[in-house]
C-alpha cells in the first residue's frame, strides 16, 4: 500500500487517474512503474519542464520512471523526423532532458529514490514479437478507433497502436 503522502505526490497536479487501484493495491515492497513517452520531432524548450516536474514527484514518491525516447514514433508522425537525423535528435532530446532534470534536482544516474531510465523504441519496438502483436492489434481495431481526422497517412494510424503496446513492452503500471 501507498503511503497517503507519495499517493499525494502521485497525484498532484494531475489532470486524470484512470485506475487509482493501480496505486492503492500495489503491495508496500513493490515499486510503482511510470513511463513518459516522448518523439524526439523538433526542438526541446521550456514546456518541456511541466512533465520533468511531475516526473520529479514520481520519483521522490519512491515510482520507477522509464522515459521512452519515441524515434520510431517520430518518424510515423507525419515525417516531422526523418530517417537520416532521428538518431542524432534522439540523443540530443535524451542529453537535453538530462540537463533539465539535474536543472531541477534530479540525478538521472543516481536518484536516491525512484529508479529513471532512458529507453529508445527502436530498442524494442523493432523485435518480431513486438511486430507481431502490432499486426495482431492492427487486426482487431478500425480506422475511426485509431484516428479521427479525414484523411491519415497510414502512419498516423500506427501510432496510437505503437502507444497501445509500449505500456505493456516497457513493463510499466501507467503512462
Amino acid at each position: 500500500m501507498v503511503s497517503d503522502e507519495k499517493l499525494f505526490l502521485i497525484k498532484r497536479n494531475l489532470q486524470e487517474i484512470l485506475s487509482e487501484e493501480i496505486l492503492t493495491e500495489k503491495p508496500k515492497n513493490e515499486k510503482i512503474k511510470i513511463y513518459w513517452g516522448t518523439a524526439p520531432t523538433g526542438r526541446i524548450h521550456v514546456a518541456y519542464y511541466v512533465p520533468l516536474l511531475k516526473i520529479r514527484d514520481f520519483l521522490i514518491a519512491g515510482c520507477d520512471v522509464k522515459i521512452l525516447l519515441a524515434d520510431i514514433h517520430a518518424m510515423l508522425d507525419n515525417l516531422k523526423s526523418k530517417f537520416e537525423v532521428v538518431g542524432f535528435r534522439t540523443q540530443y532530446y535524451e542529453n537535453c532532458i538530462k540537463a533539465m532534470l539535474a536543472n531541477i534536482g534530479v540525478d538521472s544516474e543516481n536518484s536516491s529514490f525512484g529508479k529513471i531510465i532512458f529507453i529508445k523504441g527502436s530498442d524494442f519496438q523493432t523485435s518480431s514479437k513486438y511486430v507481431m502483436d502490432l499486426y495482431k492489434l492492427s487486426s482487431i481495431t478500425t480506422e475511426r478507433d485509431g484516428k479521427k481526422v479525414s484523411n491519415p497517412l497510414l502512419s498516423s494510424l500506427i501510432y496510437p497502436l505503437m502507444q497501445a503496446l509500449d505500456e505493456e513492452y516497457l513493463d510499466v503500471d501507467a503512462q
